[in-house]
């Protein structure tokens, strides 16, 4: 027996309608993780609050899941990006209880507390329909390959305080400087539009990576811990970049036959490189031997180069410029 099917709806309105950042917003929670402290090993949780129309997120630490903790977390994200008109999150209920501060976040005195501090804010909260996690789809890709990037990543070392709020940073900066799509007629001039075109107006520049150390540098404490800090946001940049190709981009790569690239196609190039997103536009197609287009032309701002589909993704089809 299968299950009824029905025609997949339209986006919702709060992801299409034109919205400052994080006007609307959603909101999931990764953990337990664990630092170090003076007085030993502690949990710790990341609230991400994701914008459902430009893709950006924010990450914030919180020490617990109490009321007082996420509404504290909710005071700075508010005070770095301004207050959201709405959150959608999963229904708490739904969330795996096998963490005892998550029951807590979800009991309902904590539970009325956060509302009434969103009510004095005019923020409207929207619960995902209980055994119908596909209603947050929009940022559920994302939120899932954050998600499980850090985890996997961050499982594996113990970081102090300090060290894991300037990793998630890092990390945030990472995801909000892809590339969304293409912006401008000429490829050699023209630059990728990102979520941070939309939090600060204009792409992201980071700064200089620190010249490696030599080996006496190297044992000093400072640099060992740079070092690993380093290590801990190439290794999540790699396994992140691989899990975002696949799952938030490939959902329009070419599948089938009435699929195939077109010149005008505007691509990403998959490339190992860290930090290289390059954008191309395709200039000619090659048909093979049974008609069907396995390899083009790409014109990016460094030339022109032969590449196989298979090693493309596509943002933006020649048919809706």
């Amino acid at each position: 027996m299968r299950p009824v099917e029905q025609k997949m709806a339209d986006l919702p309105k709060m992801r299409t309608s034109e919205t400052f950042p994080f006007e609307n917003t959603g909101l999931d929670f990764i953990g337990p993780l664990h630092i170090d402290r003076e007085d030993g090993c502690t949990k710790v949780y990341i609230c991400l609050f994701t914008c459902m129309v430009t893709g950006s997120i924010h990450l914030e630490l919180l020490s617990d899941l109490s009321a007082e903790r996420f509404i504290q977390a909710l005071n700075r994200f508010v005070a770095r990006r301004g207050y959201p008109r709405i959150i959608q999150s999963d229904n708490f209920s739904t969330f795996k209880m096998a963490d005892r501060q998550l029951k807590n976040l979800s009991a309902k005195p904590s539970l009325h507390k956060i509302q009434r501090t969103m009510i004095r804010h005019r923020i409207e909260w929207k619960f995902i329909t209980k055994r119908a996690p596909w209603n947050g789809g929009y940022w559920e890709r994302l939120v899932r390959s954050v998600k499980n990037t850090l985890r996997k990543i961050l499982e594996k070392t113990t970081l102090d305080e300090e060290e894991l709020t300037t990793v998630l940073c890092e990390i945030e900066v990472k995801i909000n400087a892809r590339p969304l799509t293409f912006v401008g007629d000429d490829v050699k001039d023209a630059d990728a539009l990102t979520p941070f075109h939309f939090l600060i107006g204009r792409s992201f520049v980071d700064l200089p990576m620190m010249s490696t150390p030599t080996v006496e540098e190297d044992e000093l404490p400072l640099n060992r811990k740079w070092r690993k800090r380093q290590q801990i946001i190439l290794h999540f940049w790699k396994r992140w970049r691989n899990e975002y190709v696949t799952t938030f981009v490939s959902r329009t790569k070419w599948m089938t036959k009435r699929q195939e690239p077109k010149e005008g196609d505007i691509v990403l190039v998959d490339n190992t490189k860290r930090e290289n997103w390059p954008i191309g536009r395709i200039t000619s197609v090659l048909p093979g031997s049974d008609g069907l287009s396995r390899t083009v032309e790409v014109k990016t701002a460094k030339g022109t180069f032969t590449r196989p589909v298979a090693r493309l993704y596509l943002l933006e089809s020649a048919n809706t410029r």
